[in-house]
């Protein structure tokens, strides 16, 4: 069968997203053959379009995944009777003609070189085939997880730098105060989602994702204390989740040693105007509880004119002056931290 000029081969693609995966993390493996607009393209005609796979990379020899028929646009193969895959085709006669293959949660052996085969009738009248390839490479959790933590940095310093902005901005500017709002929040939105990303990472690398994030303490009494790493946005529900997927809670900080403890090795240099630890009045005001514990706060440092008992400030933290203050759950005017206890 004829092989068309590679001239040719910009018309038809074969793509991978993403071109990387961490096995049972990586949420959906899509691996696409392209044929756009016939044409310009060698093959006026196309009968069929296959998707095969090689699980080591530069091996000739490839399994057969799906087959599109274009004369019926049936997909035969693997992947169409596979539980874990999707598939989807088209094969058009003006226009763009495709077969797509997604896996959801793909494992380690999705990895390797995809291979796209076009076969057709070339513009002479003549059988011919386009071949085009792409790869997917396995990536460790480690640097599954660098990434993500990099994504939230650059997302938490854009929502300050935005909120910045919006503080700045007249009220009489109602317009451009409602889009940055509007954008804010889907900053707030995409780092939660990328906090999530972060839990669904494997137990087994939890010590290096833990010193991704937190700062930790020496030994106290059986437990260690972590402190958030600055530059990220976390409200005190978040923060709450994450201390709970590492075994541990909102530090629960119950007298003045603990406190003098606390402070020697995280408050001496305010890593952020506001360190959140464990403490709430949501249920009834001024009655201030542990999150985790349900038990009474038993050591309230307030700072002067604290708490001010404002409705909306039902979570508490320490402050520049290292006493405590009631603020809000949702504290994101700035770049806030929270301490986690953790038993060991």
């Amino acid at each position: 069968m004829a092989e068309p000029s590679n001239g040719f081969l910009k018309s038809f693609t074969c793509s991978s997203s993403p071109s990387e995966i961490v096995a049972g993390v990586t949420r959906s493996l899509v691996v696409e053959c392209l044929l756009s607009n016939h044409n310009v393209t060698a093959l006026p005609f196309v009968m069929s379009l296959t998707l095969s796979h090689s699980n080591s990379t530069g091996d000739s020899a490839y399994t057969h995944i799906a087959t599109l028929n274009g004369f019926d646009s049936h997909i035969s193969g693997d992947a169409q009777t596979s539980l874990e895959a999707q598939t989807h085709g088209a094969i058009n006669t003006t226009g763009d003609s495709f077969l797509r293959v997604t896996w959801a949660y793909p494992i380690a052996n999705r990895a390797g070189d995809y291979r796209c085969d076009a076969i057709g009738i070339s513009e002479s009248g003549k059988p011919a085939r386009l071949s085009t390839t792409s790869r997917v490479t396995l990536a460790s959790p480690e640097s599954e997880k660098e990434r993500i933590v990099e994504k939230l940095r650059n997302q938490s310093i854009l929502i300050e730098t935005l909120e910045t902005t919006l503080n700045r901005t007249s009220s009489e500017n109602s317009h451009a105060i409602h889009d940055l709002e509007k954008e804010i929040q889907s900053l707030k939105a995409a780092v939660q989602q990328q906090g999530n990303r972060l839990h669904q990472l494997t137990p087994m690398s939890l010590p290096v994702l833990k010193s991704m994030l937190f700062t930790p303490s020496p030994l106290y009494n059986g437990r260690r204390y972590y402190l958030s790493q600055a530059k990220f946005f976390f409200d005190s529900k978040t923060a709450k989740s994450n201390c709970e997927y590492f075994g541990g809670y909102m530090a629960e900080i119950d007298s003045a040693e603990e406190f003098g403890f606390v402070k020697s090795y995280f408050l001496a240099s305010m890593p952020s105007r506001f360190v959140y630890i464990s403490g709430t009045d949501e249920a009834q005001e001024k009655v201030w509880v542990h999150t985790h514990s349900k038990t009474p706060v038993r050591y309230l440092n307030w700072g002067s004119n604290e708490p001010s008992h404002g409705r909306e400030e039902n979570c508490v933290g320490y402050d520049a002056r290292r006493v405590l203050v009631d603020i809000p759950c949702n504290y994101y005017a700035e770049t806030s931290t929270y301490i986690c206890e953790i038993p060991e």
